[in-house]
Parts: structure tokens; sequence; C-alpha cells
């Protein structure tokens, strides 16, 4: 078990990655925004993959600082929602983000996740469901690519939770 010291370190470096990773995507979504040349919005599944991230890594830099050991996945909210350990965190953490939890839940959906690997027989390759990384096959047949898969508005809330998780970690004492 690392140290007290040595766990604050690295809570802080996952927190900072996460304000490095909000501060990316809120950038990226303006530039989005104010390019009167860019009608696809080519880039809404990175700006919404690194708010996911952001979310990720504030949430890992909170169990961190508290000594609480998460498994390896990207939905650590939906970890943190059913798992025994997170028990002490998680009353807070919904109290602060209220309905945004859910929202928070979506964005962090977007994801990639083994265990949604293999589930359409055809595409067995494929991720089943949108995701901010690869290729997914559609319900009805073919195949979609990240780039085209999210609206501006799915953006716009991905970043709203992520500031609003970020924000709740860092009123938390060591964590700044």
């Amino acid at each position: 078990m690392p140290s007290r010291s040595e766990r604050s370190r690295h809570a802080r470096a996952f927190v900072q990655q996460a304000e490095a990773d909000l501060g990316f995507a809120t950038r990226t979504y303006r530039e989005l925004l104010t390019d009167p040349h860019n009608q696809s919005h080519q880039f809404c599944a990175c700006v919404v993959m690194h708010a996911q991230q952001s979310i990720e890594k504030a949430i890992k830099g909170l169990l961190i600082h508290r000594g609480i050991s998460f498994p390896f996945s990207h939905q650590i909210l939906q970890w943190i929602s059913h798992e025994r350990a997170a028990l002490p965190i998680r009353p807070t953490l919904r109290r602060w983000l209220r309905e945004d939890f859910t929202a928070a839940l979506q964005v962090e959906s977007f994801a990639p996740s083994l265990e949604e690997q293999g589930r359409h027989p055809r595409y067995f390759y494929l991720l089943a469901g949108r995701n901010t990384e690869y290729p997914f096959a559609l319900p009805r047949g073919g195949v979609a690519i990240p780039a085209t898969a999210f609206t501006l508005k799915e953006v716009k809330d991905a970043l709203r939770v992520a500031g609003k998780v970020l924000k709740f970690v860092l009123t938390m004492p060591g964590l700044r």
C-alpha cells in the first residue's frame, strides 16, 4: 500500500490530467461553434471522449486520495453505483450531482467497454452502441463512425457534467 503522501501525489496528478482533458474539450468545443466551415462537427466525438476522460480521471483521483481501490474500467461511476467499497463517497457524490449523476453515467457510457464487445453476432469485432473511439454496429445494420455520432447538444451536456464532476472533486481537501 503506498504511503499517504504518495497517494496524494498520484491523486493530484489524476485531477490535474482531468483538468487538462476538460480544458482541451472545452477549447475544441468553442472552435466547433466558431468555425463556419465545419458543418459536420467531425470533432464532436473527440470532445465527448475528453469530457468522459475528465470525469473518469477526476473520480479516480478522488478514489486514490481516499485510499479506495477500483477496477481497471472506463465505467467508474457505474462501479461507484454498485460497489460497497465506494460507499464512503457515493452519497456525497450523488447529492452534489443530483440529476446530473444520470447524465454523467450517460457520458461514461460513450467510452468503449469490454462488456459491450461481442453482443452483435454479425459484427462481433465491433463495439455495440455509440462510443467515442471505434466504429460501431448500428441496430438496423451497417456501421457508424464516432465522428458523426454525436450532436452539439450531447457535446454541450457532456462538457457541463464533466465540469460539475471536476468541481465536486476539487472541493475535496488536498486535491487542488
